[in-house]
């Protein structure tokens, strides 16, 4: 166990109802909240590592014997192994920092549905707000909620080889990109219209895969037809096969309220690019539209629709619709989007980035004599991040140890760096080892450093940051 923390002060509010396999009850789910101190953050000490969460309910007492016990709620396997449920039986149990499992001593056990299929465990894990790029999440407490229709058919709908033959209608909703940085994942939410989570003779088909994709805007002009401003050109599109859909509770309407995930491939992000007409402004507007995406020939009961969201930003949500006799199968009629009550709406959805100092069209790295590679495209975004985004390769942010900035690590960062630790400091770049702290243990590792003769980076690129 390498960090611990005691929730004294946290948030429950109840969250639905769900059904016990093991009892066939149906049981009161609640949904809790606690929120860190930065003291009390744990800060991960390398990229790509993996880790293990355990929460426990502490009673306190042992003479104390609730009539409900508090449980984790299980849900579908999704990563990696299957959640277990840990025996600690070491003589110094309970766990504390520091313990490591014994498998000769402690019992650890995969946890496993009735039905012999895997389990994982429910739950979010919080961040600093910079790895989230636009948010306007579902909100269960607006009295407007409804979907919109977003649908197309595929034929043939295979990953390796797809070809969307014909749109229904699409929804689409406008968006502020704000930094350079990618698009690396996008949550959305939506229902099958018309679905309530009960037992159906005709359960809900779902989507062979989602069609993610990001527009430029076209301007609001009263003198144009239509005079809303709307999706312009396609610029990006990913067909996600591989998403996350779970069940989080009906919708003002009755209607269940599905919640989706998509982490996109490193060689799939989206960048934005420098507005043509305003290369200058720090903010360009783009479109995102999610359509479900099926086979010909399914029958669809329950159609999907994408969540709306009571207004947020600039002009309303928009629906497209397939101009009639149009060569170009991706060329839309586009009008607003409104609630059943009249009034205009947006849609639910949620752009995950990377707050990463890697600038497109910036030098991608420098050799060992200091000559630029080179210039960053997505392609090699993706290369580094598969390389566990190393040091020396984009800014002097990276190069962890280059203390006074002089674009090099040798001997004159040595004693920088002993007097962060010794004085209590943090300056840039001298926690040399990315443990989140300036401590003893980045002396040795500055030194390490100087001994090896580690190339740095000379501080060329832009909004590095410190």
């Amino acid at each position: 166990m390498i960090w611990e923390i005691y929730c004294r002060d946290y948030q429950m509010e109840f969250y639905g109802w769900d059904n016990n396999p093991w009892t066939d009850l149906y049981e009161a789910k609640f949904q809790f909240l606690q929120k860190f101190k930065p003291e009390e953050w744990f800060h991960q000490m390398h990229d790509h590592e993996i880790y293990w969460v355990s929460i426990a309910a502490d009673y306190g007492d042992w003479t104390v014997d609730p009539l409900y016990l508090w449980g984790w709620e299980t849900r579908p396997h999704f990563y990696q192994d299957d959640a277990v449920r840990i025996y600690p039986l070491q003589a110094n149990a309970p766990p504390h920092p520091g313990y490591v499992l014994d498998p000769h001593i402690d019992i650890v056990e995969e946890i496993i549905h009735p039905g012999g299929t895997s389990w994982d465990l429910a739950f979010e894990l919080g961040t600093e707000p910079n790895y989230v790029k636009w948010s306007q999440p579902f909100d269960p407490d607006w009295e407007n909620n409804e979907d919109k229709l977003s649908l197309a058919r595929c034929n043939p709908c295979g990953p390796e080889n797809y070809q969307i033959v014909h749109f229904e209608e699409i929804a689409a909703d406008d968006w502020p990109c704000e930094n350079p940085y990618p698009v690396i994942a996008v949550e959305w939410w939506g229902s099958y219209i018309g679905y309530t989570g009960e037992p159906s003779p005709v359960p809900p088909v779902r989507p062979r895969f989602f069609q993610l994709s990001i527009w430029t805007d076209m301007p609001a002009d009263p003198t144009s037809d239509p005079p809303w401003s709307h999706p312009d050109q396609l610029v990006w599109r990913y067909a996600a096969f591989d998403y996350l859909e779970i069940p989080i509770g009906p919708e003002v309407n009755g209607d269940m309220a599905f919640k989706y995930f998509v982490n996109i491939p490193p060689e799939e992000y989206f960048f934005q690019e420098p507005d043509p007409d305003n290369p200058d402004a720090s903010q360009r507007i783009y479109w995102l539209s999610i359509v479900a995406v099926y086979p010909q020939g399914v029958d669809l009961q329950h159609p999907w629709g994408w969540t709306n969201h009571e207004w947020v930003f600039m002009d309303d949500a928009v629906r497209g619709v397939p101009i009639p006799g149009g060569v170009n199968p991706w060329d839309f009629d586009w009008f607003e989007q409104y609630d059943y009550s009249g009034v205009s709406c947006d849609l639910s959805f949620v752009i995950e980035t990377t707050p990463d100092c890697y600038i497109v069209g910036q030098p991608r790295y420098y050799d060992e004599n200091m000559n630029p590679g080179p210039p960053i495209t997505p392609a090699n975004y993706a290369a580094w991040v598969a390389a566990g985004k190393p040091d020396c390769w984009c800014c002097p942010h990276h190069g962890y140890g280059d203390v006074n900035g002089d674009g090099w690590i040798n001997s004159s960062d040595v004693p920088i760096v002993w007097n962060a630790v010794l004085l209590g400091l943090s300056p840039p770049r001298a926690d040399v080892n990315h443990d989140g702290f300036v401590n003893p243990s980045d002396v040795p590792e500055v030194w390490n450093k100087v001994i090896l003769g580690v190339p740095q980076l000379p501080n060329t690129c832009p909004d590095c940051g410190p």
